[in-house]
């Protein structure tokens, strides 16, 4: 039986990732506006001219370029309106003051605070608008919004505050460039920093954990990323992120905090607490001009990322996208067929939908659309549990459940065990032992190989594909499973192990997959509702 997991070259996917700069605030031009009136209304104005630390660049080691920029800077609050408190005069009770409160040395013209939802729309770029306040940070949120980049990427001067009437804008050409030295420009936004006159970046501690965002313009062919950092100082870090494939009409979703993942970067900062968003257009991997603006950002109580729809061929920048500890595929095998899938993320539960799709019908494997971790043909999830020699497995707990059952299909996992420990140099399986456990299938298709007797409860299978062994563990009708594959992993092992002698230490569990190998599929019905896995 031909195999789709004999193509899955992935065309050098993370040869040409640029890692999140974790830059606040590039240098402009012109100095950040100092601060505002204080509380009171006296004029006696707070302001902040921290400037960050300065970004670095570094080449991260073979093929993949570290971009990491400083720290930002910020600029104080806006002079708010005050009303006089009552006077107390000897031996009578003085008259109540009714004055406004004057401006902010430096600030402009005292204000009332904005009350729009739209963080965009907040007084003066900076949320929170009193700094010497709690009462005005809408969900705890106070900070300036900044744009920064990398000198080059950007049209010059960035200027902060970066607010204007079509919201906040960035604008210029990328180039290729293999050192990274030009990784792009973004735009973020502090959640929780002090302001006035030496700002301090803190984490945050408010209530919302997901911004819905809305992007409007192009990003220019151009990768975007959304990025929460995760420490005060940034120099030298990479901070998780989510990915958004280029767009030319604007894109609209949610990001939430949960759901960013280092995607297999190294030097990647992820504790947990957030200091700032960032969005950023990614330089360094394509040349376009892009010109995209931040219209809105509405913090939440709660919710789930939208992750990017899946279409691309296989070694496509879109065929592939990172969903917390694990990625999805969407695998589509054979030249000129077509297949779009969709992925979620709910805590820690991968998922995906099969959306549209346009298949040949016949004894060929079209696509198997799937759920990663780990290794997948030199393409690595962000777990760090894997890869783990075989002879040191404790358990391997997994659960999955899905629904579909349309047209000529397996529902399987599918796992790879190497004779050499898997990196991101280890392009296929070759001399390697694939696992396969079927929970339901049509008939056709069948496991490859000759069927050799059963294993708790599953028929097994054995045979050679390509240049590696194949074991497959059968079953049919069931919807889901909950249990420890470790059995099934070690009885392959000892069952064909690797056709190539394993190096010393190994062989090594290198990736697990769940997902549907299909052969015809006429429309939808397939998806993975959930599906995790622990690695002991």
């Amino acid at each position: 039986m031909k195999r789709l997991s004999e193509q899955l070259l992935l065309g050098g996917f993370l040869s040409g990732l640029m890692l999140f700069a974790t830059a606040s605030c590039s240098s402009s031009s012109s100095p950040p506006p100092l601060g505002g009136g204080d509380a009171t209304g006296s004029g006696a104005g707070n302001s902040s001219t921290s400037a960050g630390t300065t970004g670095t660049n570094t080449n991260g080691g073979g093929s993949t370029g570290t971009s990491t920029g400083g720290n930002g800077t910020s600029q104080g609050g806006n002079g708010t309106v005050a009303t006089g408190g009552a006077g107390n005069g000897a031996g009578s009770t003085g008259v109540g003051g009714s004055s406004a409160g004057s401006a902010g040395t430096g600030g402009g013209d005292a204000t009332m605070c904005s009350t729009d939802p739209n963080l965009v729309n907040a007084t003066g770029c900076f949320v929170g608008c009193d700094p010497t306040l709690s009462t005005d940070n809408p969900d705890g949120i106070q900070g300036a919004f900044y744009t920064y980049g990398d000198g080059s990427s950007c049209t010059q001067p960035l200027v902060n505050p970066p607010c204007g009437t079509g919201g906040i804008c960035l604008s210029g050409s990328t180039v290729v460039d293999p050192t990274y030295a030009k990784w792009g420009c973004g735009i973020g936004l502090e959640l929780n920093a002090t302001g006035g006159t030496a700002s301090v970046k803190q984490a945050y501690t408010g209530s919302a954990s997901c911004f819905n965002y809305v992007l409007s313009g192009s990003s220019g062919g151009n990768e975007v990323r959304i990025a929460f950092t995760q420490t005060s100082d940034t120099t030298g870090k990479v901070s998780p992120y989510v990915s958004i494939p280029a767009f030319t009409n604007g894109q609209s979703g949610t990001i939430c905090t949960k759901d960013v993942s280092c995607q297999g970067q190294m030097n990647c900062a992820l504790t947990g607490m957030q200091y700032d968003l960032q969005i950023e257009v990614v330089g360094g991997n394509h040349a376009g001009a892009y010109n995209l603006c931040l219209t809105s950002l509405t913090p939440m109580g709660s919710g789930s990322s939208t992750l990017s729809q899946l279409c691309g061929a296989q070694g496509a920048t879109n065929a592939t996208e990172d969903v917390g500890k694990y990625f999805a595929q969407n695998n589509v095998n054979t030249a000129g067929d077509s297949l779009c899938i969709t992925p979620a993320l709910n805590g820690t539960a991968a998922s995906f939908v099969v959306g549209t799709s346009s298949f040949a019908t016949g004894a060929t494997l079209n696509a198997y659309p799937s759920l990663v971790d780990g290794w997948h043909y030199g393409r690595l999830s962000s777990d760090t549990a894997l890869p783990k020699a075989v002879s040191a497995l404790g358990t391997v707990n997994s659960s999955v459940t899905y629904t579909g059952s349309d047209g000529k299909y397996d529902a399987a996992y599918d796992i790879w065990v190497l004779p050499t420990l898997p990196s991101a140099s280890v392009k296929t399986p070759a001399g390697g032992l694939e696992v396969m456990l079927w929970l339901n299938h049509t008939n056709p298709p069948n496991p490859a190989g000759t069927q050799n007797g059963t294993f708790m409860g599953y028929n097994v299978w054995t045979g050679t594909v390509q240049n590696w062994n194949y074991v497959a563990y059968e079953a049919t009708g069931k919807t889901s499973f909950s249990g420890d594959l470790a059995p099934f992993i070690k009885d392959a092992v000892s069952r064909k192990g690797t056709q190539t002698a394993a190096a010393s230490g190994g062989p090594w569990l290198a990736g697990i997959e769940f997902g549907f190998e299909l052969y015809d599929y006429p429309g939808t019905g397939f998806a993975v509702t959930s599906f995790t896995t622990t690695v002991q």
